[in-house]
């Protein structure tokens, strides 16, 4: 059974809605960012960051004390992303 996935990614002043349906978190990330818009990013910021959220050992951190809510952080071409994930179904 498939689940949605939200995702609220905050970069450079900026706040990015998406959903994605996947069977685990893993599929999710990868689906995330397998499909960052060029309308938002620019081609080597997606590059950076698809690979680094593309690594395997990388996943989100589960929030404390919050049910199907993760949280990851990178630098990506020297500015912050966050990206908080909610599993909404």
């Amino acid at each position: 059974m498939m689940n949605k996935f939200t995702f609220i990614a905050q970069y450079k002043g900026g706040t990015y809605i998406s959903q994605y349906d996947a069977d685990n978190l893993t599929d999710a990330v990868f689906s995330w960012a397998n499909n960052l818009d060029l309308q938002y990013f620019k081609a080597k910021e997606i590059k950076e960051i698809q690979e680094k959220f593309r690594d395997e050992d990388f996943l989100p951190i589960p929030v404390n004390d919050v049910v199907h809510v993760w949280c990851g952080a990178i630098s990506a071409c020297g500015n912050f992303l966050i990206v908080n994930i909610v599993k909404t179904a």
